[in-house]
């Protein structure tokens, strides 16, 4: 095309000569010669979009300009470039961002408190196959945001305690191809949700900490056919809310933590294929729990704080696919041993957390048959040294915290057992300094990080 271009303005200028004077004619081939560059170059900047073009610098001329930026963190591909710069140590990130945006392979940018202005977003939208960008704690104009409208491939930002409005949210929901809008810690309201009703791009809403969001700015995300996960934090968030996040169908993901959401607010989400589900700090009790366990695909459950009782834990066993639970700080009924038969039955459990619960030896000796449980968290809860000898039967557990325990000198033995472990905390309880150096010494040629007493 660029061939064909060149013959047919050269003809031009052949016409040019022939028929005009000197100057009228040097005149009328300097502003063919502009046309012919212009054009090559919005050739070029398509070919670069299209992923035809080569790279405009070599590895070894983007070494030399990395080598001058030792505060920025590189990410490389196996041809030696760099796929991800993150720039939030940078005391020059402005500067630097000039030199990297001819970067050919960069997909992935990080500016996270960064000092930024408008003449910055001129250079990042020059990186045309920027897919990831995070502007954490950046102040950032609707007019910067707008010149970021030419990067096709832009699916992923965050902007947590950033100043976001109607009109910059306005920008963002434009932009081609944006899936995940990460804005959790900002003043984002209805009214910024209200411009991203009805996206057909979005996937993805993280709007932790947003404490002005109600039901309103849910029913404006409801609109967006394609979103699969919300978090949406906040005392703001109630029962009545539960019925517009039911609608939701494509939902895998929800966070609800810190919200108003009971039991009747999980009544309304039964009808969601939910993978993953949050509800850190709310009312929800046994009889949501009972919801819960008919959503067959549910892998990550967080029950953190909430009003589950042993009984509730027993509905749990339905989750086929589970693998990870949270249920620490269950205390108000509570999560005894008397789960520890439930948790026996969860065959495919990885990870149970039961941090600050009245669990005990006796439940313990109930799951030391979990063959697929990887990750188990003890901390301050009432188990002793009985636990760890228990625990000599579980010799793939590769993180174990038994902090704020009664266990003594005497449980160091066994747990030296456990040659897997890449993480052991026996702080604050009665394990004297020397085991645990006995401990230190012999985890750490295993890089195992052993947390003392």
């Amino acid at each position: 095309m660029t061939l064909f271009l060149r013959s047919f303005l050269c003809v031009c200028l052949v016409s040019v000569v022939a028929t005009t004077g000197c100057k009228q004619t040097d005149y009328e081939a300097v502003k063919l010669k502009k046309k012919v560059r212009d054009l090559e170059a919005e050739i070029h900047g398509l070919k670069q979009q299209l992923g035809l073009a080569p790279p405009t610098i070599s590895s070894d001329e983007e070494k030399a300009i990395r080598d001058q930026f030792s505060s920025v963190y590189f990410l490389m591909d196996d041809d030696g470039f760099a796929y991800e710069a993150d720039l939030t140590e940078c005391g020059g990130a402005s500067e630097a961002i000039i030199e990297i945006a001819e970067f050919p392979n960069l997909t992935r940018l990080i500016l996270d408190g960064t000092k930024t202005t408008d003449e910055t977003f001129d250079s990042i939208a020059k990186m045309t196959k920027l897919e990831h960008l995070s502007i954490e704690r950046c102040n950032v104009s609707a007019e910067a945001l707008g010149k970021l409208k030419a990067l096709n491939n832009l699916s992923f930002f965050q902007l947590f305690r950033a100043n976001l409005n109607p009109e910059k949210m306005k920008v963002i929901s434009g932009y081609p191809k944006i899936e995940q809008i990460r804005c959790g810690q900002t003043r984002v309201g209805d009214a910024e949700l209200a411009e991203l009703a009805g996206s057909k791009t979005l996937k993805a809403i993280d709007l932790s900490d947003c404490n002005r969001v109600s039901i309103e700015g849910l029913r404006s995300l409801a609109q967006c056919p394609k979103l699969s996960f919300l978090k949406v934090y906040g005392k703001s968030i109630d029962d009545a809310g539960m019925e517009v996040v039911g609608t939701m169908k494509s939902l895998k993901v929800l966070g609800l933590n810190d919200s108003r959401v009971t039991d009747e607010g999980i009544a309304k989400l039964a009808d969601l294929d939910l993978r993953e589900l949050h509800l850190f700090r709310t009312q929800v009790g046994d009889s949501g729990a009972k919801v819960i366990s008919q959503m067959p695909n549910m892998v990550t459950l967080n029950l953190r704080d909430t009003k589950l009782s042993d009984e509730g834990v027993g509905h749990l066993v339905e989750l086929e696919k589970l693998k990870k639970l949270d249920l620490s700080e269950t205390n108000s009924p509570g999560t005894t041993s008397a789960s520890g038969k439930h948790f026996a039955k969860m065959t495919n459990l990885t990870n149970l957390n039961l941090w600050h619960t009245p669990f005990d030896d006796e439940g313990v000796k109930e799951i030391t048959g979990m063959s697929n449980l990887r990750w188990l968290n003890l901390d301050d809860t009432n188990v002793t040294d009985a636990t760890a000898e228990l625990l000599v039967q579980m010799p793939e557990l590769n993180w174990l915290h038994l902090g704020k325990t009664k266990i003594t000198d005497d449980a160091v033995e066994f747990l030296l057992k456990l040659e897997n472990l890449k993480y052991l905390n026996v702080s604050n309880t009665k394990i004297s300094d020397d085991m645990y150096y006995e401990l230190d010494d012999f985890f750490e040629p295993k890089d195992c990080n052993v947390v003392q007493p």
